[in-house]
């Protein structure tokens, strides 16, 4: 965002984060809130993923080490790096 935005009216100068970037207008809050509620669940999936796999992974060299367990690694891993990839695009 530049100064230019902002004197066209294309957002606000705000602290608060959650709204710091708002663009101005009707249309514009609606898809502000749909988009910014979209990458908060995006962040909070990707976390949880993140901390599901992390807990996994230390169970490799543990008593509960098994293939099964390394067959679910590697399935989660190719699914996941699968779905980003299919996001981007």
């Amino acid at each position: 965002m530049s100064f230019g935005d902002l004197e066209r009216g294309y957002g606000s100068v705000t602290t608060n984060t959650a709204t710091a970037f708002q663009p101005a207008g009707r249309g514009g809050d609606q898809e502000y809130i749909r988009l910014n509620e979209s990458v908060r669940k995006n962040i909070t999936r990707l976390g949880d993923l993140v901390s599901n796999y992390r807990r996994t992974s230390e169970l490799l060299g543990t008593a509960k080490d098994s293939h099964e367990l390394r067959q679910k690694l590697c399935v989660t891993a190719t699914r996941n790096a699968r779905a980003g990839r299919a996001r981007v695009n």
